[in-house]
């Protein structure tokens, strides 16, 4: 495990520039394949992490996990995630 640096986000690839730059994500972690990001939704307050795991499938697949307080949050914000990276 190691603190995310430029270098480290660099790691993320394509699904992390994206997560950061449509979805507004920070990058907190990267841990081998596995990217962390996490934002906040505004007027809610509430803390949204997302795993990343890139590389999948000689790159052609992302593995997306939401982590939230709120089961209903994290399924729309998972499904916009998929969306987001799908396009």
């Amino acid at each position: 495990m190691h603190p995310l640096t430029r270098a480290g986000a660099r790691a993320c690839g394509a699904a992390g520039q994206v997560m950061e730059e449509r979805l507004h994500f920070a990058p907190v972690q990267v841990i081998g394949t596995e990217c962390i990001m996490c934002s906040a939704v505004i007027g809610v307050g509430a803390t949204v992490l997302v795993h990343a795991k890139v590389g999948l499938m000689n790159g052609s697949a992302v593995e997306v996990t939401v982590r939230t307080k709120d089961n209903r949050m994290g399924e729309g914000v998972q499904r916009l995630c998929t969306q987001v990276l799908a396009s």
